[in-house]
């Protein structure tokens, strides 16, 4: 019940960083240079409605693996995650490709 109680009171820095510290069964964002990093990138491209979007990937992805029982990169998965979709905003998307290849390699050149 109070879950869309603080979805409605909580918004813009306060709600992301509550997100970057959210622990969900044992699952949290990697406290790494680099996941920091990725965040501020991905926050300063995506929407707030596709940055919300990849962070949940993350935490599904994480949640998904160590109830199957598999060994993963906690940070890896992160990036992967959270640039997944990169691809289908202005700044990275190009005609040549789809927006997954572009997710995947537009950060790269920035």
């Amino acid at each position: 019940m109070a879950r869309p109680v603080v979805r409605t009171l909580l918004s813009g820095p306060i709600r992301q960083e509550i997100l970057m510290t959210l622990t969900v069964q044992g699952v949290r964002i990697p406290d790494s240079k680099l996941a920091r990093e990725i965040t501020e990138l991905v926050r300063d491209t995506e929407s707030p409605l596709l940055f919300h979007h990849s962070s949940r990937v993350y935490y599904f992805g994480a949640l998904a693996g160590k109830h199957r029982g598999l060994v993963f990169d906690p940070e890896l998965l992160y990036a992967g995650a959270m640039f997944h979709d990169m691809g289908l905003t202005p700044k990275h998307s190009s005609n040549q490709e789809r927006f997954e290849v572009d997710g995947a390699t537009r950060p790269l050149y920035r």
